[in-house]
C-alpha cells in the first residue's frame, strides 16, 4: 500500500505522456500499472450524477495523455454532453467547465461553445466571470469590450475560482473505490526503504514508520484526491492584464479589482497578482500608501513562508491530519485559511509525538504584526519587495 506514495510523486514529476493510441507503451512498468490504475478510477467517478467530479475525471485524463492527444472516447463524449447543457449549469460547475477548456486537448470540443456569457450571467461578482470577455476583447482588438470587461471586473465583490469545489465529494467515492480495488504492491521493500531514510535523515522518531504503517490506505485517498485538485491548477493569462492595467485609462478600475483580488480571493497565487498590479499602480503615481503596501505585502509574504517551512520541515504524507483538515476547509474559506488551519492540526500533532520540540508558528505569525522600522532592521536586506522599495526600481 506505501507504493502508491512513491508513484502519485512520479505522477506529478513525469510530463504528460500518451500516444494517440493512448497506450502507455514507453513508460516504465510500475508506472504503466498505477496510471492503468487511474484510468480506471477516472471512468468510475465519469459514471458519478455529479458535473464537477466528472469534469475532475476528465481534466485527470486530459493532464494524463499529453499536450495533443485527446482522452479516449468515453471523457470526450462526457465532456460534450456537459457542454451541451451549459444553460443549465450552476455558477461552480460552469467555472470548473471553462477551466477545464484550457486544456489544449480539449478545445475541438470547447471551441463550439460560447462559455463567456453564460459564466459572466451566471456569476456577475465574480472577478473571473469577466476574464474570458476581457480575454476576448483583447483578442478582437476591441476598446469599448475592453472597457465594459474592466469595469465589471473593478465592481466585482470576490475573486473565486472555486477552488477544491468537488473534493468533498471525490475523497468518499476514491476511499470506496481504493478499498475495492488496490493497487498491485509489489516493491514494497524499495519504498519502504526509502521512508527508513527519510525518518533517519530527519532524525523523526522510530514510531513513524508504524504511524505510516496505520495511516496507508488513509494516506493513499488523500494523495490521490490532491491529484484531482492539481490536475487542473491552471490560471488564465495573466500577463495582458498587468500590461493593460499599466494604462492610465484603467489605474482607478484596476486598483479597486486589485484590492479585491488582495482581500478576497480564495487562492494564495491570485492575492499576490493583486499586490503586483497594485505596487505598480502606485509606484507609477508616486503614491504615498506605496510604502505601507509595499510592508504589508513583504510582512504577510514571508510570515506565510515561515510557516510554510515548518510544514516541510516534514513529511506531510505521515500525518493524514493535515490533508484532512487543508480539504475540510478549502471549499468554504480558501485556500490560505485552510492552509492555516491544516498547518495548526499538524504542529499540534507533531508536538504530541515529539517530532518537534517547539512551535515556530508564533513567530511566524509575529513577522506579519512587526512594524516597519522593525522589519527593515530584521529582513530588509534580503527582500526582494523592500530592495525594490528601496532603491526605487520599477515592480
Amino acid at each position: 500500500m506505501k507504493r502508491i506514495i512513491l508513484l502519485w510523486a512520479l505522477s506529478l514529476a513525469i510530463p504528460a505522456i500518451g500516444t494517440e493510441t493512448n497506450t502507455f507503451d514507453d513508460l516504465p512498468q510500475d508506472f504503466k500499472a498505477y496510471q492503468a490504475w487511474m484510468l480506471k478510477l477516472d471512468l468510475h467517478l465519469l459514471k458519478q450524477d455529479d458535473v464537477v467530479v466528472q469534469l475532475a475525471a476528465i481534466e485527470s485524463q486530459a493532464a494524463k495523455v499529453g499536450y495533443q492527444n485527446p482522452p479516449s472516447p468515453p471523457f470526450m463524449q462526457a465532456l460534450d454532453a456537459i457542454l451541451d447543457k451549459k444553460n443549465t449549469l450552476t455558477k461552480q460547475e460552469l467555472h470548473k467547465l471553462y477551466q477545464t477548456c484550457w486544456f489544449n486537448n480539449l478545445k475541438a470540443s470547447c471551441d463550439r461553445h460560447d462559455l463567456i456569457q453564460p459564466l459572466a450571467t451566471a456569476d456577475p461578482q465574480n472577478f473571473f466571470s469577466h476574464m474570458p470577455n476581457f480575454s476576448q476583447a483583447l483578442l478582437a482588438n476591441d476598446e469599448q469590450q475592453l472597457t465594459a470587461a474592466v469595469e465589471a471586473m473593478a465592481n466585482s465583490q470576490f475573486a473565486k475560482k472555486y477552488y477544491g469545489n468537488g473534493i468533498a465529494t471525490i475523497k468518499p467515492l476514491v476511499d470506496d473505490f481504493i478499498r475495492n480495488n488496490p493497487i498491485e504492491s509489489r516493491d514494497e521493500a524499495a519504498l519502504a526503504e526509502q521512508i527508513d531514510a527519510l525518518i533517519r535523515e530527519h532524525k523523526y522518531p522510530s514510531q513513524l514508520e508504524s504511524l505510516f504503517e496505520q495511516n496507508a490506505h488513509h494516506n493513499q485517498v488523500n494523495a490521490t484526491a490532491w491529484n484531482y485538485l492539481f490536475s487542473n491548477y491552471n490560471l488564465p493569462a495573466l500577463r495582458p492584464l498587468f500590461d493593460t492595467c499599466a494604462s492610465v485609462l484603467y489605474e482607478e478600475s484596476c486598483l479597486a479589482f486589485a484590492d479585491t483580488m488582495i482581500g478576497a480571493s480564495d487562492t494564495i497565487d491570485m492575492q499576490q497578482i493583486g499586490y503586483g498590479i497594485k505596487l505598480k499602480i502606485l509606484a507609477n503615481n508616486n503614491d504615498p500608501t506605496l510604502t505601507e503596501t509595499v510592508f504589508t505585502k513583504a510582512k504577510n509574504e514571508r510570515s506565510m513562508r515561515c510557516v510554510f517551512s515548518s510544514v516541510s520541515t516534514v513529511s506531510t504524507m505521515f500525518f493524514p491530519i493535515y490533508f484532512d483538515q487543508f480539504f475540510h476547509h478549502l471549499e468554504a474559506n480558501g485556500e490560505a485559511q485552510a492552509f492555516a488551519v491544516a498547518t495548526q492540526a499538524l504542529t499540534k500533532q507533531l508536538l504530541e509525538l515529539e517530532v518537534i520540540n517547539e512551535s515556530k508558528l508564533d513567530r511566524c505569525h509575529d513577522i506579519s504584526r512587526m512594524n516597519n522600522d522593525d522589519y527593515l532592521l530584521h529582513y530588509g536586506d534580503d527582500d526582494h519587495i523592500i530592495q525594490k522599495w528601496l532603491i526605487k526600481k520599477d515592480f
